[in-house]
């Protein structure tokens, strides 16, 4: 058996004909994983990228398969959505 990586989904190709069969992530809890644009997801690494030091950010950018440049873009995101959210909160 061969693993292949197709579209970011880990997939095992079967010794029968080549069909392919999903694999679950390690550590994901239920059927649907959360996707990447997903503003949950994009919370949860830029809360757990803030805490860490260089090491770590470096380890946790490998681990997700992300550019930096994708953080800096992150948290502009959530700085205007922080920024737009102020003036319906005063008024």
């Amino acid at each position: 058996m061969t693993d292949s990586f197709s579209r970011g989904r880990r997939r095992r190709r079967s010794a029968r004909g080549g069909q392919h069969q999903q694999l679950r992530e390690p550590g994901s809890a239920g059927d649907t994983p959360i996707a990447r644009s997903a503003p949950e997801y994009k919370a949860k690494i830029l809360a757990e990228y803030e805490t860490l030091g260089k090491q770590g950010k470096g380890a946790l950018l490998r681990r997700e398969g992300l550019y930096w440049s994708l953080i800096t873009n992150w948290r502009q995101q959530r700085d205007k959505g922080a920024e737009a959210a102020l003036p319906a909160l005063a008024g």
